[in-house]
């Protein structure tokens, strides 16, 4: 046997000892359940999620924070630890305007430990003591920065309004899906402000919403719903999306039977006129069959833009309540394809585009559609039918065709006109000749 044949037989005589190895199975099963008793049970409270890699991977900037960590997921970042200096002096300014007692606010927050912990997805694994400190110092900042941008009452030395640049990257780093505090937790520090006893009717709810107005440059945003509506609010991500997506009035449910619809601009060619609405919600897109005029609420599409419709793509994603984001993008995907989709959107007044061109706008467009999933409910199943029904009509066409062709413009229109009076006079000279030849 040479040595190439003995290799072989070791090998695999090696191989038949590992398999008759027995395992200790008594061990096993006592591993099993300490990795088991040490899971904590999953909370109906959990609104706070880590944003899923897919769609991390289409723009990691638009979901990682760049100068402020807020609650646990990016708390002790190396490039985040300069702003935990002004968290510190704005808990002091906090602590003077509630003219609360340091350890009174503590014990309130330990009192919500196990809620605060429900509230994000993964386990947090910050010990008790550093925790709480956590969370007072976050929630204290986030509040006193939202009061102080309201009454404008910073001083010369801070750090945070005085540097233009600063603040406006914090601004959006507080509407980052991993980036949250739960509402309740926000009520219950605003309330020790007692800030609604020096403004007349200021609250929380109109706090946040007059914010996430200038920042977020959507005039019409409104927290009509969260004021009058059942509606509960999980946190600053979900205050946009509910303001931004929540329905008027139900949609009539028709279950999806095509994934295409035609583009602006083919429905441009086949006759269709297009007008902005005022309606506070971005659902609200409808399609008068009869006149052909498609109606979609106003959108300002800016260099943040992104930042919040994709966090709010992700909470959607994550905590499975509605797919109201998704459904929006996705039309929105399959209205804009190229830019003269966009160019027919911002001279209805329905876009506001403040990118550098139209190709950019409709990249938002496209870029926003990527990864979503149009299910049978998508809520615009009937929009889509309409749209498909009303290209596929000849005579539209044909009259689309006919207008844009040759009234146009005004000599055009002149031209035709001319035309066709010359050819009546023909007609008519050609008839009273042939009368002339009868009689």
């Amino acid at each position: 046997m040479n040595m190439v044949q003995e290799g072989e037989e070791r090998s695999r005589e090696l191989e038949t000892r590992s398999y008759e190895v027995s395992i200790d199975i008594n061990e096993l099963v006592e591993s099993i359940k300490r990795e088991i008793e040490i899971l904590d049970p999953l909370s109906d409270e959990c609104c706070i999620y880590r944003v899923p890699q897919q769609l991390r991977e289409i723009n990691e900037k638009a979901y990682t924070p760049r100068v402020v960590s807020i609650g646990p997921y990016h708390h002790g970042k190396n490039e985040l630890k300069a702003m935990e200096e002004y968290k510190r002096r704005y808990l002091v300014d906090f602590l003077e305007r509630s003219e609360i007692m340091f350890d009174i606010f503590i014990t309130g927050i330990q009192e919500m430990e196990k809620r605060l912990r429900n509230s994000y997805a993964e386990t947090i694994r910050h010990s008790r003591k550093d925790f709480v400190k956590m969370m007072a110092v976050d929630g204290a900042f986030l509040i006193e920065y939202l009061l102080k941008w309201y009454l404008r009452d910073w001083s010369s030395s801070d750090r945070i309004f005085n540097k233009q640049q600063l603040g406006h990257m914090l601004c959006f780093d507080l509407i980052m899906l991993e980036n949250q505090l739960p509402f309740f937790f926000l009520e219950h520090l605003f309330k020790l402000t007692n800030a609604s006893k020096f403004v007349e009717g200021l609250s929380i709810v109109k706090l946040v919403n007059i914010f996430l107005i200038n920042m977020t440059e959507q005039n019409w945003l409104s927290s009509h719903y969260l004021v009058h509506g059942n509606i509960a609010v999980q946190h600053l991500v979900d205050f946009v999306a509910i303001c931004f997506l929540q329905p008027s009035k139900p949609n009539a449910k028709r279950k999806c039977r095509s994934l295409t619809t035609p583009t602006i601009s083919k429905l441009h060619r086949a006759g269709a006129k297009f007008k902005s609405s005022t309606s506070r919600c971005l659902l609200d897109i409808k399609f008068d069959k009869k006149r052909g005029v498609l109606e979609i609420p106003q959108f300002k599409v800016t260099d943040y833009t992104e930042i919040f419709s994709r966090n709010i793509q992700a909470f959607e994603q994550c905590h499975n309540r509605v797919n109201y984001a998704n459904d929006y993008f996705s039309i929105m995907d399959l209205l804009v394809d190229v830019p003269e989709d966009v160019d027919l959107l911002v001279q209805s007044g329905i876009i506001e585009n403040w990118l550098e061109d139209n190709q950019a706008g409709a990249t938002f467009f496209n870029s926003m559609g990527k990864h979503n999933l149009i299910y049978d409910d998508f809520y615009f199943s009937g929009l889509v039918g309409d749209l498909n029904a009303y290209c596929r009509t000849p005579w539209h066409n044909w009259k689309a065709s006919l207008k844009q062709k040759y009234f146009n413009n005004p000599w055009t229109m002149i031209s035709v006109a001319a035309a066709g009076f010359l050819l009546l006079l023909t007609i008519i000279q050609i008839v009273c000749s042939i009368l002339q030849v009868v009689w």
